[in-house]
């Protein structure tokens, strides 16, 4: 079998993949909202855990045309629809939230894993106003937002996981939002799709690099992913181009280069533009999720 190399941390293409239309466990809706549309999916037990392969909770995905070839209605408007998502998914985990810790992940030298970080340095980071500024801290508009960037484990020695577990018993937060990049397993995916979960997140998991999970169980509060695909592998798209092809059976020989890690991942080649327009997207959408005049 070859369906082993296929490697994405999108939920709607783990559904696809698993033919779980009708999965018991998985619930499934989709809608067109103009030129964006919004797929929810929610893993309700165990037997939808196994179905898609991930963890119980809410799934919802915006899809959408090339964001850095939006104009600035259009840019508008996905902001809004994501703040939206966003926001509803923070106060149904948290109804009476006041202090977030906003994490970006990833490693900003590289820019396909550089969302997180570039995101983190445009949201508006309000949580020092409080004690310094009371009275800009209320004209800002703000919940009270820390922020932080943990850096990749070959720059800093230390487990992203374990400087956000710090960072939360300092800040204690009401909910940790995450944001980083995430593999997908089509091309068309790439910097068009975002994704957000209620079910925390385990970075490096659609690049074969799991590290330690941020989660409710290891931080001790609601943690909302959200991420956008900016990578696929290489050994996926042999996968597809083998399955187009009607061989589903792999040699001895193709199977050592697949699982020997020769593959790669690859993105496109408009991933500057596309990493540059997504922060600014997520960055807004951020902001007027955490604005208190809801």
């Amino acid at each position: 079998m070859i369906d082993e190399y296929i490697h994405t941390d999108l939920a709607t293409e783990c559904r696809d993949d698993a033919g779980a239309g009708e999965a018991q466990g998985v619930i499934y809706s989709e809608v067109a909202h103009g030129a964006v549309t919004v797929s929810r999916i929610e893993i309700v037990n165990e037997e939808g855990e196994r179905a898609l392969g991930k963890p119980r909770g809410k799934y919802i995905t915006l899809s959408f045309a090339e964001p850095w070839m939006l104009d600035g209605e259009a840019q508008e408007t996905l902001c809004r629809m994501l703040s939206e998502q966003l926001e509803a998914l923070l106060y149904d985990a948290v109804p009476n939230v006041k202090t977030v810790l906003v994490v970006g992940l990833g490693n900003r030298r590289i820019t396909a894993d550089a969302v997180g970080p570039q995101t983190l340095e445009r949201i508006t980071v309000t949580r020092h106003l409080q004690a310094l500024d009371p009275s800009l801290f209320r004209r800002v508009g703000q919940l009270s937002v820390a922020a932080l960037t943990p850096g990749v484990l070959g720059d800093t020695g230390m487990e992203a996981a374990d400087l956000v577990a710090k960072a939360a018993e300092t800040v204690k937060p009401d909910a940790v939002i995450v944001v980083d990049a995430l593999a997908a397993r089509h091309v068309d995916k790439l910097g068009r799709t975002i994704q957000l979960s209620n079910s925390g997140i385990s970075p490096g998991s659609g690049v074969g690099n799991r590290r330690q999970a941020l989660s409710k169980e290891t931080l001790g509060v609601p943690v909302l992913a959200l991420g956008v695909p900016t990578v696929v592998n290489s050994a996926t798209l042999v996968r597809d181009a083998l399955s187009e092809a009607g061989i589903e059976l792999l040699s001895s020989a193709l199977q050592e280069v697949l699982a020997n890690g020769k593959s790669f991942f690859v993105t496109p080649k408009e991933s500057d533009a596309a990493v540059d327009a997504l922060a600014d997207i997520l960055s807004q959408s951020l902001d007027m999720a955490l604005a208190v005049d809801r």
